[in-house]
């Protein structure tokens, strides 16, 4: 069983990647005595809020209980006071997050605990709605593979930090699933037509060009992303035109 919608588009991409190897994705997380209290890390810094997904043997896989985790730490530090800003990154560069963990899916589904997944999905969507309209500058550094339901934890803020290893997709069609996680919000508002061509066959935009086609707002170097997230925690009372500034200072164009 495939653990993301990602995962089962890999092949095209990638024709010698060992299947088992994707197959073996997650294999730890299946055991019931699994901590997965690491899986997504919540810092304060200054007056901002860190999220860092850290699954990252797992391709930082997104389940509900770590949407439910997400969504509630940021609605508290929007109504703190004290939070100016918020950054959503990862441990590593191989994967911001490829998505929903597809064979939890599955397994509510055969089990027919439609509730649950009903109420999982929706929780899901109304994160991607608060991000939309969230108070505080959001930041995304989405570096490395970002697809499904990462798009949805970063594409909706107004910050998208892409860099040389970021691959943005949405291949949901590949199992005849619609793009999901709000898709048909920032896909439909590509110029050209783009976002119909991307939501239809799921082809990968890499590094500059997710900015190019307005998926990511900047582009910077991995290796100045540790400095750049340093200069916007170091931002007293931050708002969107002080992160702007940062981020456009670092921004580089081909």
């Amino acid at each position: 069983m495939f653990r993301s919608i990602s995962q089962l588009c890999f092949l095209k991409s990638y024709p010698k990647l060992n299947i088992y190897s994707l197959l073996s994705i997650g294999k730890v997380s299946d055991k019931k005595t699994a901590d997965t209290s690491n899986d997504v890390i919540f810092k304060y810094i200054n007056e901002a809020g860190i999220i860092q997904l850290n699954k990252p043997e797992m391709l930082n896989v997104i389940t509900f209980e770590i949407n439910r985790r997400i969504s509630s730490k940021v609605k508290e530090w929007e109504k703190d006071g004290k939070t100016k800003l918020v950054i959503i990154k990862n441990t590593g560069s191989k994967a911001f997050s490829v998505g929903g963990n597809i064979k939890i899916l599955v397994q509510l589904v055969k089990t027919q605990n439609e509730n649950i997944l009903f109420q999982g999905l929706r929780e899901m969507y109304e994160l991607n709605y608060f991000i939309g309209t969230y108070k505080l500058p959001y930041i995304a550094f989405i570096n490395g593979l970002t697809m499904g339901g990462g798009c949805g934890l970063s594409i909706h803020g107004p910050f998208r930090v892409a860099t040389e290893k970021t691959i943005v997709a949405m291949p949901e069609t590949a199992i005849g699933l619609f793009p999901d996680v709000g898709a048909s919000h920032f896909l439909s508002r590509l110029p050209n037509n783009l976002g119909v061509f991307l939501g239809l066959t799921g082809h990968r935009l890499h590094g500059i060009d997710t900015v190019h086609a307005g998926l990511a707002t900047h582009f910077i170097p991995t290796n100045r992303l540790e400095e750049v997230e340093q200069k916007l925690v170091d931002i007293s009372n931050a708002n969107y035109d002080s992160v702007k500034e940062i981020l456009d200072k670092y921004c580089e164009t081909v």
